[in-house]
């Protein structure tokens, strides 16, 4: 009993450090695009490209990182297909 009580923890656990580490990622994707809002703004175009970059970017590694063969109609939902 005791070893699967740990291991659900232990899951539980490992859940919540990817779910914590998906909202940073896309607090980050956030974060840039009010960047890249505020170049805008202030029509500076260089800044608001790398600000939009840097969000595709974080976009892209999310994307990357999707398990399409789990549940491929949340995945298709997610990826736009």
């Amino acid at each position: 009993m005791i070893a699967s009580s740990s291991s659900l923890v232990l899951s539980m656990a490992n859940y919540v450090r990817c779910h914590c580490l998906i909202q940073m990622l896309m607090q980050g994707v956030l974060q840039r695009l009010a960047e890249a809002k505020g170049a805008m703004q202030r029509n500076v175009i260089a800044d608001k490209g790398e600000a939009i970059g840097k969000a595709i970017t974080i976009l892209s590694g999310l994307d990357d990182c999707l398990n399409k063969y789990i549940d491929r109609a949340m995945a298709g939902n997610l990826d736009g297909s």
